[in-house]
């Protein structure tokens, strides 16, 4: 075989694979929902690298607050014995000043990051259950598409001949009834008169052995 052949009957069969992945429409569906869960996932640890970022700007903005007050108290405490020193508080004041304006901005940017990224996740997780409800109703509705499509009752010729056996089978049995003289019915009313006569009938039997037996005794005691 040429490797010209060779090749050609590869991509084929590539192809071939390709397509019939292609026609596998519920695999391709549940690729794409775990990827769509993956990319759902990922933004999820984002958000809380931002919330966590977030937090981390906010316990500094505290803290450097803390420090201007402590520095603007100072000044005011040294202002009338130490000018010098008291100037460079004020220096040092707005030094941290300048630093929050820098987090708080930071911070802003982190929030409407944080914000638009939770906008995200909630459309994502959003679509991802109406793909994984289209997806089970779907695959509820193939599942009975093929019971019905498999069932035999679906098929008129099987129908048929499920009719014919049963009719095939009854004339059997009737021509074993006629044989065997089981074609009578039973006649369930007459059968308890005949049940009721037959027990009177067996009672005067048994009445006329008694008294039969009671002659005998006293004739045997008289002799």
């Amino acid at each position: 075989m040429s490797i010209f052949k060779r090749l050609s009957l590869t991509w084929m069969s590539r192809l071939d694979d390709f397509v019939s992945e292609i026609e596998n429409h519920e695999a391709l569906i549940e690729a794409a929902l775990k990827e769509h869960a993956k990319k759902v996932a990922e933004a999820k640890v984002q958000k809380r690298q931002f919330d966590y970022q977030i937090q981390q700007y906010q316990e500094k903005v505290l803290s450097l607050g803390e420090q201007k007050a402590d520095w603007t108290r100072r000044a005011v405490e040294l202002a009338e014995n130490d000018k010098k020193s008291a100037l460079e508080c004020v220096k040092r004041s707005n030094a941290i000043t300048a630093k929050i304006e820098t987090l708080n901005q930071n911070l802003t940017q982190y929030r409407q990051a944080a914000s638009r990224l939770s906008s995200h996740i909630e459309r994502g997780e959003s679509e991802l259950a109406q793909i994984k409800q289209k997806l089970d109703l779907l695959k509820a509705r193939q599942v009975s598409s093929n019971a019905v499509k498999n069932n035999s009752f679906c098929d008129q010729d099987n129908l048929e001949e499920v009719q014919k056996a049963f009719m095939n089978w009854e004339k059997k049995v009737s021509v074993s009834e006629l044989i065997n003289g089981c074609d009578n019915e039973v006649d369930s009313f007459a059968q308890s008169f005949e049940q009721v006569e037959s027990e009177q009938a067996l009672t005067k039997e048994l009445d006329a052995l008694v008294v039969a037996a009671k002659q005998n005794d006293s004739y045997k005691k008289g002799g």
